[in-house]
């Protein structure tokens, strides 16, 4: 059965969802079948034929100034261990890469001595 997306706003004809019916069904009061353009930031409002909404560059300047967050001491101790992990890491690969070198050495001498 074919179904159709309807755009549904509060009583301030404000976006609130959006849903898939039947392509048959009425379009409830609260809602509309006019998709919101792309490029629309919030608040976007319905007008009655189209959707209204504002720029991204207006959309961030009306945004409050977020403070940058403190990481929390677990999340530096999280950090710091994983470093640590890092650093374990990469010295056993290269004492991996050492004894290999030093086997292929000795296994070379001793093909020498037969």
């Amino acid at each position: 059965m074919a179904q159709k997306q309807i755009y549904f706003y509060d009583g301030q004809k404000v976006f609130d969802h959006s849903e898939l019916i039947d392509a048959g069904a009425k379009v409830p009061a609260n809602a509309t079948e006019v998709r919101p353009a792309d490029g629309l930031y919030e608040p976007r409002t319905f007008n009655g034929s189209e959707w209204v909404g504002v720029s991204r560059e207006e959309w961030l300047k009306n945004r409050p100034e977020q403070e940058p967050l403190e990481p929390s001491e677990q999340d530096k101790m999280i950090a710091d261990l994983t470093k640590q992990l890092a650093k374990a890491t990469q010295t056993a690969t290269a004492a991996q890469s050492a004894v290999a070198e030093l086997t292929k050495k000795v296994a070379e001498l001793k093909g020498a001595e037969a």
